[in-house]
């Protein structure tokens, strides 16, 4: 809660409890499951430079009992509505210190990004929706401002951190894009909050994973908004208006918002393109880029070299897509693990937009597994679409996928989940790539 309820908080615990024992209880309870939470969020924090009495508190905080997750997690749903909000309020308000501080060169400290999307999780079970929006439109106000500091410290998480804090916003503003858009001024600050993070991006095909789901965003508030078009008109056209296929039919408002809007053009052709599925049969290297796939957090990498070489050579994208949906499929399938190859892949998908109709393609000659016109061969004949184990994991990965714009939902029904559950009707034979649709769509 802000400063201005406070009266009105004490009020209504007064009512509630009268002012002995009671009330003093109820508070210490409130006071001690905050603390839980800061203890949690502040275990960790992405520091840029050691300082001697962090030291001393890293010593004392492994004396005290730590609570766990879970515990916590527990007791805030025990609570009223009302004194979840004032907890999730509080804490967020902790955070956007760290923050405003980090971008007032007073500290050296950042929350994790998890951390803050920790809190999202938060406030999404105490129904704290205006809060929860609220609260991501404060850490958009602040972000072109760390990433400046960030660039005069000469930081590592310079480019990435912003970026990648974007996504997690953005995915909290997906969810509640309806709640959003009632309210003309949120969504105007919303708008102007990710212009500032991709103001730099000149193309779309050539930007980082994070920055492609966050221009996504900004093309579906454009053209969703009509007052955001008559309000940053100009604000949005730092890509220069690509004119390619203009004899393309469309809709006329949309033709009316590519006259008017440069930018929403060339997101439109990059981004919502639809991707046709590709049907590749080329010659497969098992070795191909296995040692980043098997283990894609554990090395700094170089995603706009290795886009080039995929860009660069069919069979090259042929044996990637292969290697990794094999080891998505007969790997280890931790959740962490499939994540970070998603991730990995989506990185890739950024650098070379032409990886989509892979996916797509592969994505379908499983699912269509029984008609073997669909290509990746070498695919089919190594992983069985019968086998349940995998897929699980495998509609975790293109969930990722999807959510990371490599492809469209749309496309994916399209392409593969129709004609994939048209193809099944009695034959068993068809039944497991049918399967397999059903779990991966039951997923949205």
């Amino acid at each position: 809660m802000d400063e201005s309820s406070s009266h009105e908080c004490n009020q209504r615990t007064i009512l509630l409890y009268g002012v002995g024992k009671e009330r003093d209880e109820a508070r210490h309870q409130l006071k001690k499951i905050t603390k839980d939470i800061l203890k949690i969020l502040n275990k960790k924090s992405t520091t840029e430079t050691g300082v001697g009495d962090e030291g001393q508190k890293a010593r004392k905080n492994k004396q005290e009992a730590f609570p766990t997750l879970e515990t916590v997690f527990t007791k805030l749903q025990l609570l009223s509505y009302f004194d979840q909000h004032q907890v999730t309020s509080q804490i967020s308000n902790n955070v956007l210190e760290q923050i405003t501080s980090f971008a007032s060169g007073t500290s050296y400290h950042l929350p994790l990004a998890h951390h803050i999307q920790l809190i999202f999780d938060l406030m999404e079970p105490a129904l704290n929706i205006n809060g929860l929006i609220d609260f991501a439109i404060q850490l958009l106000n602040e972000l072109s401002v760390v990433e400046a500091e960030l660039l005069l410290k000469s930081s590592s998480l310079a480019g990435s951190y912003t970026t990648g804090l974007c996504v997690c916003i953005v995915a909290v503003l997906r969810r509640y894009h309806s709640c959003l858009i009632l309210n003309p001024d949120q969504t105007a600050q919303v708008f102007e909050g990710l212009c500032g993070v991709v103001k730099h991006v000149v193309n779309p095909s050539e930007c980082s994973s994070p920055e492609r789901c966050i221009l996504a965003y900004l093309y579906d508030l454009y053209v969703s908004c009509s007052h955001l078009r008559s309000k940053f008109g100009d604000l949005f056209r730092w890509v220069e208006e690509s004119r390619k296929n203009r004899n393309e039919v469309m809709p006329t408002f949309v033709r009316n918002i590519d006259d008017e809007f440069s930018a929403c053009s060339k997101v439109k052709q990059t981004i919502y393109n639809n991707v046709i599925p590709a049907n590749s049969n080329l010659r497969w290297d098992p070795d191909f880029m296995m040692d980043f796939i098997e283990n894609p957090s554990a090395r700094s990498i170089n995603y706009s070299m290795l886009g080039k070489i995929l860009s660069d050579n069919a069979a090259n994208r042929y044996s990637f897509v292969c290697n990794t949906l094999m080891n998505v499929c007969m790997g280890h399938q931790d959740a962490g693990r499939i994540n970070d190859i998603a991730n990995f892949s989506s990185e890739l998908t950024a650098c070379c937009t032409v990886l989509s109709s892979e996916w797509l393609g592969v994505l379908k000659a499983l699912c269509c597994s029984s008609n073997h016109v669909w290509g990746f061969n070498d695919v089919l004949c190594t992983v069985d679409v019968s086998d349940l184990s995998f897929h699980d994991s495998l509609a975790t990965f293109i969930a990722i996928l999807i959510a990371r714009q490599c492809f469209s939902l749309e496309d994916v029904v399209q392409h593969v989940a129709l004609p994939s559950l048209l193809a099944a009707g009695k034959a068993a034979s068809r039944r497991g790539g049918a399967c397999l649709t059903v779990v991966w769509y039951s997923g949205f």
